[in-house]
């Protein structure tokens, strides 16, 4: 399945025709090109292991960092890239999953969790910097997924609920044949975990601006 918000924003730049999950094509496909962009799925081992949340998170990010680094530098440049962006991590101490089942200390969200985000972002942002430096005729943008959301949520006329929408079974996703709430406009997460449509399409919205400057 492809990633919302990205096919929101490809969809923005005028792409009408994407290729297919790698869940629907047979293996003779998926030498012409598939989309990976599907949770826990990747084509090295390491991105297809589920982030965590946890003490751990720093370290798990900063592997993150290195695996992002080889990727772009030993694939996508080699095969031809010269313009490409790196989506930063979105606060996922913020996400219902998160505050329900952690500690928020009396904030909004959590902020140990959203603490290794940012230091992980930091890196990366400075990756895409080393990388516009190094590579010949590379045009790298970083997207502040963080910064996203404290766009719109740090309006004065910001009204969008952080909890879910619908009632979560243990593994936080929609419990089936339930009703979901009434205004699902007005909500930001879906399940525990995954972002509403509004949601994908405020963030895509904000990226496409973003990637106007190497277009």
């Amino acid at each position: 399945m492809l990633s919302a918000q990205f096919l929101l924003t490809g969809e923005l730049l005028g792409f009408d025709d994407f290729i297919p999950s790698f869940l629907a094509v047979d293996s003779s496909e998926i030498l012409k090109g598939v989309n990976y962009a599907s949770g826990s799925a990747g084509i090295r081992q390491e991105t297809g292991k589920q982030l965590g949340v946890n003490l751990e998170l720093s370290k798990q990010l900063e592997n993150h960092h290195t695996i992002v680094s080889r990727i772009v530098d030993m694939t996508l440049y080699n095969s031809g890239a010269r313009k490409v962006a790196l989506n930063g991590i979105g606060p996922i101490g913020c996400a219902p999953y998160s505050t329900a089942n952690y500690d928020t200390k009396g904030s909004l969200c959590v902020d140990s969790m959203n603490d290794a985000v940012n230091y992980f972002n930091r890196r990366l942002k400075s990756l895409v910097n080393q990388l516009n430096n190094d590579l010949a005729d590379a045009k790298f943008i970083y997207l502040n997924a963080v910064g996203f959301g404290s766009e719109y949520t740090a309006s004065p006329g910001f009204s969008f609920k952080l909890n879910g929408c619908c009632k979560a079974n243990e593994h936080g996703q929609c419990v089936p044949n339930q009703t979901p709430c009434i205004f699902r406009s007005l909500s930001l997460f879906w399940d525990l975990f995954h972002p509403t449509e509004v949601s994908n399409k405020l963030s895509a919205l904000l990226s496409y601006r973003s990637l106007k400057k190497i277009l």
